[in-house]
């Protein structure tokens, strides 16, 4: 039942993290989308207020067209005397000088004006490739943080696996049984014997030295008595655990 617990608990929790691990990710991917539409709001404004409004294009008309000439003819400047041979090429009407383009008046190629910087497209470009840089990088941390996750979670299910099939095993196979020896109640027996015999020698030892000095006192009246009764002798009762000494006679 235990086990079971705990594999239902360990269950549970793994799901937990899954859970928890898949809305990181999709936390984490809002997050890189919201930063790249922020990145395009502000690029998309930095443009316009550059410009000073939408991108405009203004295509000029073929170049024999009587009245684009008559508006791109340079101020302060007669027409009919510039309008001579060899000379043509090297006009330039003031709109065209300020807007530093080739004029269609001199005879060039007409080219196509483009407001708010010379190359506008370049620098998106670079902002759209450095947002997809971000989001490939953003990717990457999350398919290793997948890798992880997947690899906690194999190894997790491997020891939940082991842990059922353990108990499993156990519940079939009978307790083993103690092998013969000595227990450790028995030790601490041995020990409590082995301090009553210390005490007994040491009142053994004490019983002597008594006996000693009590012989030492009554030399006089053994040697008158040795013919009729033996000397008293002390002994310990063989049994003896604070019995005392018993005098025989």
């Amino acid at each position: 039942m235990k086990a079971r617990k705990a594999a239902a608990a360990a269950r549970k929790a793994a799901e937990e993290k899954a859970a928890r691990a898949a809305a990181a990710r999709e936390k984490a991917a809002q997050e890189a989308r919201e930063r790249a539409r922020r990145a395009q709001q502000q690029e998309e404004r930095r443009q316009l207020g550059v410009r000073g409004g939408p991108p405009q294009v203004r295509r000029q008309s073929r170049r024999g067209d009587p009245w684009l000439r008559s508006r791109k003819r340079p101020v302060d400047e007669d027409p009919d005397g510039q309008m001579q041979a060899g000379k043509r090429s090297s006009i330039i009407c003031k709109p065209c000088h300020d807007a530093k383009v080739r004029c269609s008046y001199s005879g060039r190629p007409t080219t196509v004006k483009r407001e708010g910087g010379s190359n506008p497209t370049g620098e998106r470009l670079a902002v759209l490739e450095s947002q997809v840089a971000q989001l490939l990088a953003d990717n990457r941390q999350l398919r290793d943080g997948q890798v992880k996750a997947n690899t906690y979670h194999r190894h997790f299910n491997r020891k939940l696996d082991w842990l059922i099939t353990d108990a499993a095993r156990r519940r079939r196979t009978p307790p083993e049984l103690p092998e013969a020896g000595p227990s450790e109640l028995s030790k601490k027996r041995r020990r409590v014997m082995d301090s009553d015999e210390e005490e007994e020698r040491g009142r053994e030892l004490e019983m002597e030295e008594d006996g000693e000095g009590e012989e030492e006192e009554g030399g006089g009246m053994e040697a008158e008595g040795e013919g009729e009764a033996p000397a008293p002798t002390a002994a310990t009762s063989e049994k003896g655990k604070g019995k005392g000494k018993e005098i025989v006679e």
